[in-house]
C-alpha cells in the first residue's frame, strides 16, 4: 500500500503477478477473470462516473478482437490497421515499406 497526498492506494495480485484489485479513495478495480495464457478476459471499475464492466475476446493468435462494444481486426502480416484508423481517425490509404497499413495524414 502506498501513501500519496490523495490518500492510499492498496494493489492486490494473483500468485501470477497480475492485478486483482486495485482500490483508492477515488476509483475501485477488480479483474476477475483471465484465460489460460494471461490475457485479460473481465474487467470492472468503478470511479466518481459510475460502474463500467469491461469483457475481452481474443482469437487463436492471441490478438484483441473485441472490447465491449469496440471490434478490430487484422491484416495478414497481424496489423491491427482499423485499431489505428479508429485511433488516428485517418483512412487507410496506402501501404508502406513493410506492408503495413499506411496511414493519411489528416
Amino acid at each position: 500500500m502506498a501513501s500519496l497526498p490523495i490518500g492510499s492506494i492498496a494493489i492486490e495480485r494473483d500468485t501470477l503477478s497480475r492485478w486483482k484489485h486495485y482500490d483508492s479513495p477515488f476509483y475501485h478495480s477488480k479483474f476477475p477473470q483471465y484465460d489460460p495464457v494471461g490475457n485479460l478476459l473481465h474487467y470492472h471499475y468503478q470511479d466518481s462516473l459510475g460502474k463500467v464492466d469491461c469483457v475481452y475476446r481474443y482469437d487463436d493468435l492471441n490478438q484483441l478482437l473485441s472490447e465491449n462494444d469496440h471490434t478490430y481486426s487484422f491484416d495478414s502480416l497481424n496489423n491491427g490497421p482499423n485499431l489505428c484508423a479508429y485511433l488516428h481517425n485517418c483512412p487507410l490509404t496506402d501501404f508502406d515499406l513493410y506492408g503495413s497499413y499506411a496511414l493519411q495524414v489528416c
